[in-house]
């Protein structure tokens, strides 16, 4: 099976641009009095660096053990961010937003579980540049199909339910969300949320093409 590399190279600037606009939206969110996730916005810089550099090597700016640790932590974070979710607000609670369950929580946690699964099981799109084939794991190290495919699907389903979500923050109902209710920070917080469409976009983005790396490794 072949791959263009142009293909390669076009997922790798959007990662790119997700990774630029979410670190944007860091830098400015305070000063526009808005409020949003910080630790979900630095999760996707990270990624759509690392895969930026995974589908694109000239652009990789770790090497594969700093990528690693950096998804332990990452993955530890959201597995903490879980737990504590549910002893909050348990399993079919709202967090105080009333936006988001836990699966907002594991949706991340799967992501950089599954960013971390790449880097160990050496899947690389070095050779897809050069001989033109798809991204492969190491020989050995990646027998096992059903743990990608969860991942796949689970990042299938995360994408579909966003792009479905994206009607709670049209224009029109932009008085609610500005007033403190679909789009508020919660925790006593009012400030409106910053560009929520946008941020969910980026997530979309992200799963779409992490989910597509995946694909390519079956």
């Amino acid at each position: 099976m072949s791959d263009p590399t142009w293909f390669l190279d076009f997922f790798a600037a959007v990662m790119l641009a997700v990774s630029a606009y979410c670190a944007a939206r860091l830098l400015v969110v305070r000063r526009m009095h808005r409020a949003l996730h910080y630790d979900v916005n630095v999760a996707h810089v990270v990624m759509g660096v690392a895969m930026a550099g995974m589908l694109a090597p000239a652009v990789a700016v770790l090497d594969d053990t700093a990528w690693e640790v950096v998804f332990v932590g990452l993955a530890a974070w959201f597995a903490g961010k879980s737990v504590r979710f549910i002893a909050r607000h348990g399993l079919t609670g709202r967090s105080s937003d009333h936006l988001h369950g836990i699966s907002h929580y594991l949706t991340h946690l799967v992501m950089a579980g599954a960013m971390l699964y790449m880097y160990m099981t050496g899947a690389s799109v070095a050779t897809a540049h050069a001989t033109g084939m798809v991204m492969a794991p190491v020989a050995g190290t990646a027998d096992v199909v059903a743990l990608p495919l969860v991942f796949i699907v689970i990042l299938a389903a995360s994408a579909v339910a966003h792009l479905d979500a994206l009607t709670r923050f049209s224009p029109a109902r932009a008085a609610v969300a500005s007033t403190g209710g679909l789009a508020s920070a919660g925790d006593g917080d009012e400030r409106p949320w910053l560009s929520p469409r946008l941020e969910m976009g980026c997530h979309i983005a992200m799963c779409v093409a992490m989910a597509f790396m995946l694909v390519l490794m079956l």
